[in-house]
């Protein structure tokens, strides 16, 4: 079984446990629940047991939370019927206040910027070829014309068939490592050989969001970080973030 799986299957175990006590005197002392915070961000907060949860259950989870007994879980926040009831963070680089890094959560930010982008009319069909969207990166397109294919619907997808070496994440001779010092993070993503036709299979690629923020200055003639700010954050109301970029300061990292 692995690790994961485990993980979820103690919590079942617990909460499974915590069901099955139902008399007082069975039921565990678990101390105080913290409250979930009271802010302006149009969030109700209330105790867990005023929207049908029990506390205990909620009690135990968040002392094997902070134990790092049930994996290494940095936050955890429970609503149910549009109301917080939980809220917990169990690292010194977590809080209320504290920015969290996405890591590749970021992905699908990235999506959603070129979804933006296409809401904008900047960008025609799902189906179009990149290529037109790089100009200046014609000349990889010319050395392997199976690149002319890879469409942005294959790139949104991880289906484009480029190389991309991910190994083991404590591993430092790897494409997501490399990448942050490219003189080019397109031209880095572009410059992969082949091994796969475009569309045939999905794998996993953190260049794929590479190119979909690094196609919007072309469309858009800004940067990415600022289009997303004007587009994507600003409408939702997202004001306290952080935009990493790669260490050229050009293209907008999204992994």
């Amino acid at each position: 079984m692995s690790r994961r799986g485990a993980s979820r299957r103690r919590v079942l175990s617990l909460l499974l446990l915590a069901a099955a006590c139902s008399g007082d005197a069975l039921r565990p002392d678990v101390g105080d629940l913290p409250a979930p915070a009271a802010l302006d961000d149009g969030w109700a907060a209330a105790a867990p047991e005023t929207q049908g949860l029990d506390p205990v259950v909620l009690g135990l989870l968040d002392q094997r939370l902070r134990s790092r007994d049930i994996g290494e879980v940095d936050a955890l926040l429970v609503a149910r019927n549009g109301v917080l009831v939980y809220e917990g963070y169990f690292t010194p680089q977590t809080g209320v206040k504290r920015r969290h890094f996405l890591a590749s959560a970021t992905k699908s930010v990235a999506s959603m910027v070129v979804g933006a982008a296409a809401q904008q009319g900047l960008v025609g069909s799902w189906d179009q070829p990149i290529a037109g969207l790089f100009p200046e990166a014609d000349d990889l397109f010319a050395a392997d014309p199976r690149k002319r294919d890879i469409t942005l619907h294959h790139v949104l997808t991880m289906t484009a068939g480029l190389d991309w070496d991910t190994k083991d994440v404590t591993d430092r001779d790897r494409d997501d490592i490399h990448i942050k010092t490219a003189p080019g993070a397109v031209r880095y993503v572009l410059e992969k050989p082949m091994v796969r036709e475009p569309g045939e299979r999905f794998f996993y690629n953190s260049g794929c969001p590479m190119l979909l923020t690094g196609l919007i200055p072309n469309v858009s003639g800004v940067e990415a970080d600022v289009f997303a700010r004007d587009h994507l954050f600003g409408p939702l109301g997202i004001e306290d973030y952080f935009w990493q970029k790669t260490d050229d300061g050009d293209d907008a990292r999204s992994f």
